[in-house]
């Protein structure tokens, strides 16, 4: 079997037609209803309802069952996963400023983490950075380099934490994304539509050749049938930092 990582996203549209929603809302398990209708606005609306319609038909064509009938547990930090016992199958979800993005693969447990590439937060490093990881975003020869790292980092972070399944309980100075435990060595990051800066972590990945492929999904194409040709899928070209 190919050891590969799977990156899917979709734009959210400024506007979900009010029929759209209204199908979709039915890949939604009761309690998911209830989450959806628990948000006071729409956007968050939106962003929750397209992040499950993402993840569920995805995940769909992988397991080849309808999307309705893929359903979720949480772990007791929130994490996500099948609820049908045997599968070897793991994902990740994230979301930044109207995009939606998930992880998927079978080597092992996952993470992704994406933010857009706005003003950094540099006021606030002390309280997530360890002093090795602000210094190695203070080595930064402009201020175009300093943001990149800066959100390298940030996602990096996120990501591990999002992978091994424990959020924030986690706290983010204790541990530095530039000494991983050498279980979880695959830390990867790219620009994507040259405004939004991914990451990934991945367990398992140790002394294996690992592919990563890029997919968009339009929104336009939720309402087909998922498959290859309604898929624009390239393969990427990911930084990758394994301990020796």
């Amino acid at each position: 079997m190919e050891n590969k990582i799977n990156i899917i996203y979709t734009r959210i549209p400024s506007k979900l037609d009010e029929s759209v929603r209204n199908a979709n809302i039915n890949i939604l398990s009761q309690e998911e209803k209830k989450t959806y209708y628990n948000f006071r606005v729409n956007h968050k609306k939106n962003e929750y309802l397209i992040g499950r319609m993402l993840l569920k038909r995805y995940l769909s064509t992988v397991l080849k069952i309808p999307p309705t009938m893929i359903n979720f547990n949480k772990n007791k930090y929130g994490k996500l996963y099948l609820k049908a016992e045997g599968y070897n199958h793991h994902f990740n979800l994230s979301h930044s400023n109207g995009l939606v993005i998930m992880a998927y693969t079978n080597v092992g447990k996952i993470g992704i983490d994406t933010e857009q590439l706005l003003n950094n937060k540099i006021d606030c490093m002390e309280l997530v950075f360890t002093p090795l990881e602000i210094d190695y975003i203070l080595d930064s020869t402009n201020n175009n380099e300093l943001e990149l790292k800066f959100y390298e980092m940030w996602t990096k972070k996120e990501a591990y934490i999002k992978c091994i399944g424990k959020g924030f309980s986690l706290p983010p100075l204790s541990f530095s994304c530039l000494d991983f435990p050498k279980r979880y060595d695959c830390y990867s990051s790219y620009i994507l539509s040259n405004d939004f800066l991914v990451s990934v972590v991945c367990e398992n990945t140790r002394s294996i050749d690992l592919k990563y492929e890029l997919m968009e999904i339009p929104f336009n194409k939720f309402e087909q049938k998922w498959c290859t040709n309604n898929i624009v899928s390239v393969p990427v070209e990911m930084d990758t930092y394994v301990d020796e």
